[in-house]
């Protein structure tokens, strides 16, 4: 472990009397957590490959540069469900990989993520369940078997992704 992530890793606890520079406790409290923060938006700017650009302002980034800086605001947030229209839209297939990874590790903690998107072959190789929108069909793919499961009415979508993903 390099020095750097070792010291990132490393805490302690002092006694009760003592804190950093005699703060009140808010302030102790809400410097630790600025360093978190500070932490968490160091690594999602690598993430999304955007380190050179952290002081840029919105006006001075290419469209692709700005959609990256809206899926780190939304991800650092850890919603239930997020949502994402055309998250690749504007991106090379390098950042692409990167953003489907980020979308997959958010959702093994525990969020619900959405994506609309054109793109079938990136959604069909991420092996999740696939709802797609057809001639105004709306069908449900399994990734386990390739079933198709076509729903008519929408209101029986629930019951239907229960039968068949579970």
């Amino acid at each position: 472990m390099r020095q750097r992530e070792l010291q990132r890793s490393l805490d302690e606890v002092q006694r009760s009397q003592q804190q950093v520079g005699g703060d009140a406790n808010s302030d102790a409290v809400r410097w630790q957590l600025d360093k978190l923060s500070r932490a968490i938006v160091n690594q999602l700017l690598h993430q999304m490959s955007l380190v050179h650009r952290r002081d840029a302002y919105p006006e001075e980034i290419s469209g692709g540069e700005q959609q990256r800086v809206a899926i780190a605001r939304a991800v650092i947030a850890r919603p239930k469900i997020l949502y994402a229209d055309e998250p690749t839209g504007n991106v090379d297939d390098r950042i692409a990989a990167r953003i489907m990874h980020l979308y997959e590790e958010l959702n093994k903690s525990g969020t619900t993520v959405v994506i609309a998107t054109h793109n079938e072959s990136m959604v069909e190789a991420s092996g999740y369940p696939i709802m797609k929108l057809q001639n105004g069909l709306l069908e449900l793919i399994s990734p386990m078997n390739n079933s198709v499961v076509s729903i008519p009415n929408i209101q029986n979508l629930s019951k239907i992704a229960t039968d068949e993903f579970s």
